[in-house]
């Protein structure tokens, strides 16, 4: 199974080998306030509805988004990114900097999720279907 998934303006969601693998790709395009960051949360969540998360790996680029550490944002989001995460066998994100990577990693770290980060889109998927 291969599919496309629109779950809103702010994300997409591809699902590939049967269900095992979903990406969720971060676009450009600015969150306008926290209802549209959890509104937008909330659509991926739904896209990947139909999947086992607890047999799946999820591979998250976030290389198109502009980074944002500004309070209101952290706190609206750092539940919804725990969440998302959690729930999957194993996780990747990707990122675009090294500076991002660190960034990144440290906040794995603050949420106590063993993700893994890279800068290579094709390393990151090998090292989620290797498990």
């Amino acid at each position: 199974m291969s599919g496309g998934i629109k779950p809103g303006s702010f994300f997409d969601v591809e699902l590939q080998d049967e269900g095992k693998l979903a990406i969720v790709v971060r676009n450009t395009k600015p969150f306008g306030t926290m209802e549209d960051c959890q509104r937008a949360f909330a659509n991926v969540d739904d896209a990947l509805r139909g999947i086992d998360r607890s047999k799946a790996a999820l591979l998250v680029d976030l290389r198109a988004a502009t980074g944002r550490n500004d309070k209101e944002f952290e706190a609206t989001v750092t539940p919804l990114r725990r969440s998302l995460l959690q729930s999957f066998k194993n996780c990747a994100l990707l990122v675009g900097t090294v500076i991002g990577k660190l960034q990144v990693e440290r906040h794995m770290r603050e949420d106590g999720l063993p993700v893994l980060v890279f800068l290579e889109r094709d390393e990151a998927r090998r090292a989620l279907l290797a498990g």
